[in-house]
């Protein structure tokens, strides 16, 4: 029988950004050595994908299988199955898995939450957050023990203390100087729930999309912490990438056709300004993806094992001051073992439940 290859899961493979990623890791000596899984919502739709994957080598392998981060029931039965597969000997551990999946709703009407998951959670949380939360809780005991990476998708509007946010974005325009923290008053509640903002309503669904980044921010430093006191799991690294703002994605759908526009304007220029500045604002999904790759496997520039690494682009950084607030972080972590439904058995992390005791 042949030994099965090791593994690479990419989500939201269909999207600009996961078109980018399979373009670069078919032209990278993984192709060859690693069997792909490719999830999207509706494998029947994703003809970008499809049409791509018909023209491969031989020597790559890969399947494509529904995952609706929309419901976490789907999340949970698929990851069940994945499991399964695991153990059995079908497939090999994974040794990278890429969270690239995303939704962004916003536009005049998001000034109130518009769109909600199955289970009822405001989508940009529900979706960018907390199935993919469970997803990796319930993937943690098939990652390779020994080279594991688990690479997930960030935004520079997580920060709403950064400059594009505040200055030029002006997302915060009611609060600059006042009070910027995503993770308030209400906590994860008023996060699952969504915030309702009495402004423009294209700034009020940018804010939820940030803040479901911003949670993810919380939650790679919160893993790692864990996976680090857990002896079976502590060489698996967790690793977070700021793509940039990239013409030629699905993410901005929902938006003013203004802003469509206007970004498909720049996507003309965007490889000029890449090229005077790799990691600036703007980037195309090529040089993005290519970052997403890079966080996949790289070990000399970012060693043989990295730990709740933040990358802006391909450049080393950290997260925002309040992603990395430890208490916060924690709080964000027990809500969503709740909010998820995670029980016992469901993890084979070893400290999966409690506060743990702040560093």
């Amino acid at each position: 029988m042949t030994t099965p290859k090791p593994t690479i899961i990419l989500t939201g493979a269909n999207g600009g950004l996961g078109i980018g990623y399979v373009q670069n890791l078919l032209s990278s000596s993984y192709a060859s050595t690693h069997h792909a899984i490719y999830t999207v919502r509706n494998p029947s739709t994703a003809t970008t994908l499809s049409n791509l994957l018909s023209k491969v080598p031989k020597n790559h392998s890969s399947s494509t299988i529904s995952l609706d981060f929309n419901s976490l029931a789907n999340v949970r039965q698929v990851a069940t199955s994945l499991n399964t597969r695991i153990s059995n000997g079908e497939l090999a551990p994974f040794h990278t898995l890429v969270l690239n999946a995303g939704w962004q709703e916003v536009n005049a009407s998001t000034g109130k939450p518009q769109s909600f998951t199955e289970d009822g959670y405001e989508a940009h949380f529900g979706i960018n957050y907390l199935s993919q939360f469970l997803l990796v809780l319930f993937l943690l005991g098939s990652m390779d023990q020994d080279v594991g990476r688990i690479v997930m998708v960030t935004s520079f509007t997580h920060d709403s203390h950064d400059p594009r946010v505040c200055d030029w974005m002006k997302l915060y325009t009611l609060s600059c100087g006042v009070s910027k923290e995503m993770f308030g008053k209400g906590g994860t509640e008023e996060w699952a729930r969504g915030v309702e903002y009495v402004d423009d309503g294209y700034l009020g669904g940018m804010r939820r999309y940030g803040a479901s980044k911003s949670a993810m921010l919380m939650f790679m430093y919160e893993l790692q912490r864990r996976l680090d006191s857990d002896p079976a799991l502590s060489n698996i690294g967790v690793l977070t990438v700021d793509p940039g703002a990239m013409a030629g994605t699905n993410l901005l759908r929902s938006s003013p056709p203004f802003i469509r526009f206007m970004v498909s304007m720049l996507s003309y220029l965007q490889g000029i300004l890449v090229y005077f500045n790799p990691n600036g604002t703007w980037r195309t999904t090529y040089k993005s993806s290519t970052d997403l790759l890079l966080a996949s496997f790289e070990k000399k520039y970012l060693g043989e094992h990295p730990k709740a690494q933040f990358l802006d682009g391909s450049l080393k950084s950290q997260g925002s001051e309040e992603s990395r607030d430890l208490k916060k972080q924690r709080q964000l972590w027990v809500d969503s073992l709740t909010l998820a439904g995670i029980k016992t058995g469901d993890t084979v992390l070893m400290n999966w439940v409690g506060m743990m005791d702040l560093e």
